[in-house]
């Protein structure tokens, strides 16, 4: 019995760990990709951690849990978290079937953990923390993203900018 329960186990672990997986290659976000993209970086107010609905209350602050994007940027998901500590494990999981779903089959992968890309592309093997970048606006941050090589677009197109 230990050992059915084992290898269970294991199964359920690697299983888990296919879903667990960034992005890595050269990823170009589309423009409404990369405008959601924005708009989760920079967190919300009234929103629920589990759908990015509104909540009642109106001084909770969220902030960025989880975005995932299809390979193509055909789809996303993404999560907020409102407490101090949060886990994104079976967010990570449920987000890459719900993206999958939404972009028609095409593979999806973690792009951002929090407010740090961790897609690996050619200029950016470590991916990028956009922490510091933050506080000077969507405009840069934009900029940042696209000197990264994730977005190829006009970044004053974009909404919100």
């Amino acid at each position: 019995m230990k050992k059915i329960l084992g290898i269970l186990v294991i199964g359920l672990l690697l299983c888990t760990n296919v879903f667990a997986k960034s992005g890595k290659g050269e990823l170009k976000l589309s423009k409404y990709v990369m405008e959601e993209f924005l708009h989760y970086l920079h967190g919300g107010k009234n929103l629920d951690p589990k759908t990015g609905g509104s909540t009642d209350n109106k001084n909770q602050k969220a902030n960025p849990l989880l975005f995932i994007v299809a390979e193509d940027s055909s789809g996303y998901q993404y999560w907020y978290c409102n407490w101090s500590s949060c886990s994104s494990n079976n967010e990570e999981y449920v987000g890459k079937l719900k993206c999958e779903k939404h972009s028609n089959g095409t593979p999806c992968w973690t792009l951002a953990r929090g407010i740090k890309i961790v897609w690996k592309n050619n200029k950016n093997p470590k991916g990028i923390n956009l922490k510091k970048y933050l506080k000077y606006g969507r405009m840069h941050v934009a900029k940042i993203i696209q000197e990264a090589g994730y977005y190829d677009g006009d970044i004053t197109q974009l909404k919100g900018n």
